[in-house]
């Protein structure tokens, strides 16, 4: 069975015909490369109960998204940097290797602020909820919530476009003519509206007021729902709904983290 990182190289190697696919599209080729048996393809692991060869390989489609040499939301392809690669027939691809690429230091350094999860905001429309701690899940719920939300975006007539890797302190540009909308999302597995911002998303959405839109996504591995929050004031009233007048409460929380 091949580590995440040993799936890199044929994964991108797998799309550089140009081609977009979807992850279903891949999974039997990179099987076959590594000759992997019914038994090994199957192996469930210990957590979660999904396949470790595909857990694995989401983790490889991940990295190799996050230093920009695959692009896409609801399918995938190989840009220019991912050929550019290529072109230099590297015996393998790494984590060390992808290091060279500044988009993917940081998106290491906001996976190690967003483990030490200090100084985030709390906000919900109600209800408890609970922070997902398997990392894996996490990530399939951000995919599924981000793809959900530029769907939405897309079926209004809005032109959406990834600022994830760019940390900028929201996820996607959505443009129609003059209208410029700043839209960070955020998924759930389960069904209660209930999100973390980080201080740059939360400093960056009472900056924006007007163009922010913040979106929650419920269910986000079963049948997405996606609750749009935007600000409204006048009348004395000055808060954030969504399109049916749902109210967000922000609990502003302090955070530190103490070594010795």
């Amino acid at each position: 069975m091949p580590n995440f990182e040993e799936i890199m190289l044929p994964l991108l190697r797998r799309v550089q015909d140009g081609r977009r696919y979807k992850y279903s599209d891949v999974l039997d080729d990179l099987r076959a490369h590594f000759g992997l048996s019914n038994s090994d393809y199957s192996e469930i692991r210990n957590q979660g109960g999904e396949p470790k060869f595909k857990n694995k390989t989401e983790w490889a489609k991940k990295d190799l998204m996050e230093a920009g040499l695959l692009e896409g939301l609801r399918s995938f392809g190989i840009t220019d940097r991912g050929r550019s690669v290529l072109a230099e027939s590297p015996r393998s691809i790494d984590r060390d290797f992808l290091k060279r690429f500044p988009e993917f230091r940081a998106y290491l350094q906001r996976s190690r602020e967003k483990a030490a999860a200090g100084g985030e905001e709390l906000v919900r429309a109600g209800g408890t909820g609970v922070r997902q701690s398997d990392l894996v899940k996490r990530l399939k719920v951000e995919q599924s919530a981000i793809e959900a939300v530029a769907a939405l975006w897309n079926q209004r007539g809005y032109a959406v476009n990834s600022v994830e890797r760019d940390n900028v302190g929201w996820d996607l540009d959505v443009r129609r003519r003059r209208e410029f909308l700043r839209v960070e999302v955020k998924g759930n597995s389960g069904t209660d509206p209930l999100a973390e911002l980080t201080p740059n998303e939360y400093s960056n959405m009472k900056r924006f007021t007007s163009s922010y839109r913040l979106c929650i996504v419920t269910d986000a591995l079963g049948t997405p729902i996606v609750r749009t929050f935007s600000w409204h004031s006048g009348g004395g009233v000055a808060c954030w709904l969504d399109e049916e007048g749902r109210q967000l409460q922000i609990a502003e929380l302090i955070g530190a983290r103490v070594t010795a």
